[in-house]
Formats: C-alpha cells, sequence, structure tokens
C-alpha cells in the first residue's frame, strides 16, 4: 500500500529554515509505502488497572515492611558492622573496611520508594540518618584510600544530603576534587591530551567545600592543609592553561 503524506511548512521547516534551493513557504510531499506490519501494540492499561496496581504494590511493600526486623534492631546490627569497619581502618586495611561499610548499609536498607515517599515516621528516619551520616563518612574515606573517586563522591554527596554543614564530608569531597584536578595535571605534566576547561570547576568547588568546613570549624588543621594544597594546584593550573 502506498500513501501520499503532505506536510504543512510551518511543520516541515524549523524555524522558517529550509535546505539551499528549497522555498520554504512550499509543502513537504512523501510518499510513504507500507511494506510490512507486526502484531498490534500492547493495550495501555486503564487507569482503574493502575489503580489496582499502585495499591498491590503499596500492600507488598506493607508486607514487606512487617518482615523486617524492628528498626532499632536494624540499626544496632549497623552500628555493629560499624565498629568493625573501624578497627579495619585502624589497621589500614581499607579494602576489609569497605565491605564492612557495605554490610552495615545491607542492615539499614529502605525500598527507595518507602524513603523517598516519606512513609516513614521522621523520628526513624532520623534515627537511620544518625547511623547513614558515619557510614558514608567512613566510605569515603575507604574509597579515597583506595583510589575510587567516584564511589567516594558519591559517598560524600550523600552525607552532605543529609547534614549539610559536616565538615568531615564536605573535606573529604574537596579531597576527591583535588585529586582528580592532580590527574589532569598530571596528563599537563606527562605532555598527554587532556580537557584544559575541566580544572577550573574542580577548583571552585573543592574551595567552596572547604571554605563551608572553614566555617563550622575555623581551627580544622587538615582543612586548612587541603585549603593550602588547593592553592598551589590552582597555580599549577593557572601555569598549564
Amino acid at each position: 500500500e502506498i500513501a501520499e503524506l503532505r506536510i504543512a511548512p510551518s511543520h516541515g521547516f524549523r524555524d522558517g529554515r529550509a535546505p539551499e534551493g528549497v522555498d520554504p513557504r512550499d509543502a513537504l510531499t512523501y510518499e510513504v509505502e507500507l511494506v510490512s506490519w507486526g502484531p498490534p501494540l500492547m493495550k495501555l492499561p486503564s487507569k482503574a488497572a493502575l489503580e489496582a496496581q499502585r495499591r498491590e504494590r503499596e500492600e507488598e511493600e506493607r508486607r514487606m515492611a512487617e518482615a523486617e526486623p524492628p528498626d532499632d534492631e536494624r540499626i544496632a546490627q549497623a552500628a555493629a558492622e560499624k565498629e568493625k569497619a573501624n578497627e579495619a581502618v585502624a589497621r589500614q586495611d581499607y579494602e576489609a573496611a569497605r565491605k564492612l561499610y557495605d554490610t552495615a548499609f545491607v542492615h539499614i536498607f529502605i525500598h527507595p520508594n518507602v524513603w523517598e515517599r516519606g512513609l516513614l515516621p521522621k523520628d526513624v528516619m532520623d534515627k537511620y540518618n544518625a547511623i547513614k551520616l558515619p557510614l558514608h563518612n567512613n566510605r569515603a574515606l575507604c574509597h579515597l584510600k583506595l583510589g575510587d573517586l567516584d564511589s567516594a563522591m558519591h559517598d560524600c554527596d550523600r552525607a552532605v544530603e543529609i547534614d549539610p554543614d559536616n565538615v568531615k564530608a564536605l573535606y573529604r569531597r574537596a579531597l576527591v576534587r583535588q585529586r582528580q584536578l592532580q590527574a589532569l595535571l598530571a596528563k599537563e605534566a606527562a605532555g598527554e591530551f587532556w580537557d584544559t576547561d575541566a580544572g577550573a570547576p574542580l577548583v571552585e568547588a573543592a574551595r567552596a567545600d572547604l571554605d563551608r568546613a572553614a566555617a563550622t570549624d575555623p581551627g580544622n588543621k587538615a582543612v586548612k592543609r587541603a585549603a593550602a594544597d588547593l592553592r598551589r594546584d590552582e597555580a599549577r593550573l593557572h601555569r598549564a592553561v
């Protein structure tokens, strides 16, 4: 089967611009040939069916929540794993510590639908956040020590979401960006190609985090050292670009 399809100029040319040699006031004519066809598309569910599916999901989530151990027990289990992980950090066994922090997070996993929709009481969410904050901070340290900058950034971001003024999270997120900047500068030193526009945003983001950390804890020596290192890296960046 062959059909002719005509398109008005207002729909056929973007912003009234036509290819060279074509009048933008002309209609477009296409010849369309049907060469094959497949089975019909699946019928969309009705509103009633969608509502029934929503109620079924909520009921399943409720049953799953009731089957979980009590919140306080889950948090206590996570805290116990955190202490084991902290001991591994003290031994500088960062890979073992990372795995233990992962296990701690398993104990306090809440389905995103439940967490993001605020289905838990605020006091319960506060209890979970109180254990999540050090877990994210400590696991970020492990990722930094292991050179996994993307995972370290993820944990720092989650920690800052919980506590926007948390000094450890801000400091370590600044370290991640400094490491990313230093990786760019290392390419410059090696004569390799690198994105010269990528350095400045890293400097600005790291500086913002360190400034915020310093405002919260003005005497923090680690934050001061990181700020000094950042100034040196920024000077290297300016010489490179």
